[in-house]
């Protein structure tokens, strides 16, 4: 029973007799209050039960049709005589078997013998799983040597190439990577893993390509990126039998370093780069043949007469250097850099075919893509030299293109036209030539 409001009772006792307008008002103000707690009892059993339901839910675990029979019976609902259920007035009974809060010590040391087993076994096996993105982070702090590099090279943060690192660790159980003094280094579990992990990029990149084939071919144009001597040297005779046998494709050729030649694959600028000795997490890379660098001279010089000359004897001729920043500037400056010697530059140009017209006018000696002077040394225009104590300056012709992105026909027909031309080459009197051209990269001696 509800009593009327107190302001109400203390004027009845002054006046000391009742009214009627006064028990008027008092048993509106009751009637009042009556309704406000009646309001309030409802939104508060609301509560109760919003709250309740919340807690069931959270409660319950989600079982797998695979769960066992015991598992199902652990989450049923626990027998009234047990004191750790909570019961709430009117409301059902939870799954106090994961409340840990509700359980005694002795019960909580029983279920977690069951259940935390159950929930380790699940976490492993979502541990157990391997991402192609952790794999192309792994390789690109391999190549490069660091995070920040590796960041840089993928176009992502460095947070999101450690966490990449993080959880692939985890996932295998072994760091995979030392920091020591001289930097960052590969373990032995990572050594062992990443050609495994260039298998697994690569498979990846075939089954893309093997997806994109079943489509029809699209036809109409196809970009490509080389490198300056490539496009000067091998690609007008690899395009004129492309053309032959493609003559609706519309070719794009676009020149720069071999850095920027990936950058433009990687920006998909150009489905298909030429470049030299090119390797990145984010692009397949076929080697087509090698390229090396050769030291040429003119026939009448001095030097021509012996084929076999020390580097320092080199170091004091007058050398061209050509195409400064590139790599090969960078190589050949290296070359001498490891020897402690200082080359005697006397010319700087900027592509090859204008350092091989100053080779040929006897101004110094150069250091030459093979693909350049092949037809200047079978012709006697110029003499290849061969260095007896240093290691040759070796390079690859390489084809990349992106792992993400699966070649179009005309790639396809590109790349089967290169292998052909390759190959001819290699079968071709430009062997030969070496052969009686002692060139510094096989060590050979000059046959006669």
């Amino acid at each position: 029973m509800v009593s009327p409001p107190s302001g109400c009772s203390v004027q009845l006792e002054r006046r000391g007799r009742v009214d009627g307008p006064g028990l008027q008002q008092c048993s509106r103000a009751g009637a009042a209050v009556r309704r406000r707690l009646q309001v309030n009892g409802a939104r508060a059993a609301a509560r109760r039960a919003a709250v309740e339901t919340a807690e069931q839910r959270l409660a319950r675990p989600v079982v797998s049709a695979s769960a066992s029979r015991a598992h199902l019976r652990l989450h049923r609902p626990c027998p009234s005589t047990w004191p750790h259920c909570a019961r709430g007035r009117g409301a059902r009974q939870t799954h106090c078997f994961y409340r840990p809060d509700k359980l005694s010590r002795s019960e909580r040391s029983f279920t977690g013998g069951i259940i935390g087993p159950y929930r380790a076994r699940r976490a492993h096996k979502r541990g157990e799983w391997v991402e192609i993105g952790q794999v192309e982070a792994f390789l690109a702090v391999g190549t490069f040597g660091g995070f920040r590099r590796a960041a840089d090279a993928l176009r992502v943060t460095q947070p999101a190439i450690s966490a990449r690192i993080r959880a692939l660790e985890q996932s295998l159980g072994v760091p995979l990577f030392v920091r020591s003094q001289s930097g960052l280094t590969l373990s032995a579990a990572g050594r062992a893993f990443r050609p495994h992990a260039e298998q697994l990029l690569h498979a990846v990149a075939q089954a893309r390509q093997a997806v994109h084939d079943l489509r029809p071919a699209s036809g109409g144009a196809l970009q490509i990126a080389a490198a300056l001597s490539i496009c000067t040297y091998v690609l007008p005779d690899v395009l004129k039998r492309f053309q032959a046998a493609h003559p609706k494709v519309m070719i794009t050729v676009r020149s720069g370093h071999s850095k920027e030649v990936l950058e433009m694959v990687l920006a998909g600028e150009a489905e298909i780069g030429l470049a030299r000795s090119l390797h990145h997490p984010e692009v397949e890379t076929l080697s087509l043949r090698d390229d090396p660098l050769v030291l040429v001279t003119r026939p009448e010089s001095k030097v021509a007469r012996a084929r076999r000359v020390r580097l320092d004897d080199v170091a004091a001729q007058p050398l061209i250097f050509f195409d400064r920043g590139s790599s090969d500037w960078t190589l050949t400056h290296g070359l001498f850099r490891r020897a402690g010697l200082v080359p005697n530059v006397v010319l700087e140009v900027e592509t090859i075919e204008t350092a091989k017209r100053m080779v040929e006018r006897g101004m110094g000696l150069a250091f030459l893509p093979h693909l350049a002077v092949v037809n200047e040394i079978r012709r006697r225009r110029l003499v290849a030299l061969e260095l007896s104590d240093a290691e040759p300056l070796s390079r690859s012709l390489d084809v990349i293109h992106p792992r993400q992105r699966p070649l179009s026909q005309e790639a396809l027909g590109l790349l089967k036209t290169l292998r052909a031309a390759v190959g001819e080459e290699a079968g071709s009197p430009r062997r030969q030539a070496r052969k009686a051209n002692a060139s510094p990269v096989n060590g050979s001696r000059p046959s006669g």
